[in-house]
């Protein structure tokens, strides 16, 4: 099974720390990770020199279309099985290339942290019709996701897996 991560995130915390922990998990169990993160973050860092495909752009803001085409066909050169968003930064960008992406894989967003009450536009990015699963790290951050975002059709994709630490990693050992 071939599992893309993104994740727009420049620096480190618990978010990244979770993606850290589900690549280094699944890749125990055969699971093929390749990563998209940007360039000079602290997750390119962490990956640099780890068994996974690692790719790390320079990310655009804004609506770039040269930059979309470019992730797009970096998309379809990994052909992943399973793509996980890890940032909602990047939803912008996916909610352009679903729109001309018809490749069947299967999409899941975590969601891992409370968020305020969001605009229309930001509501359809999280609303994408291509996402199939949300994952919540506690009861907590689903309600709040589904009673502030969600509309009636996505909120039925949603499941709570909660966040932990790899117990290898601490510092009590």
């Amino acid at each position: 099974m071939k599992v893309l991560h993104i994740s727009y995130a420049l620096s480190w915390g618990g978010g990244e720390q979770q993606m850290v922990n589900i690549i280094e998990g699944v890749a125990v169990m055969g699971v093929e990770n390749s990563i998209i993160c940007p360039e000079s973050s602290k997750l390119e860092s962490y990956f640099k020199n780890k068994p996974v495909y690692l790719i790390p752009l320079k990310i655009k803001k804004g609506i770039n279309f040269s930059f979309l085409k470019k992730l797009q066909k970096t998309i379809q050169s990994i052909s992943p099985d399973i793509m996980h968003i890890h940032t909602g930064k990047f939803l912008k960008d996916f909610l352009f290339i679903s729109l001309f992406d018809k490749k069947k894989y299967h999409v899941i967003f975590t969601m891992n942290g409370m968020i305020r009450k969001k605009s229309f536009l930001s509501k359809k990015k999280y609303n994408n019709k291509r996402i199939d699963k949300y994952l919540c790290i506690s009861e907590a951050v689903e309600k709040n996701f589904i009673d502030r975002v969600l509309d009636n059709i996505q909120r039925n994709k949603t499941v709570v897996v909660y966040d932990g630490i790899e117990i290898n990693n601490s510092s009590d050992n």
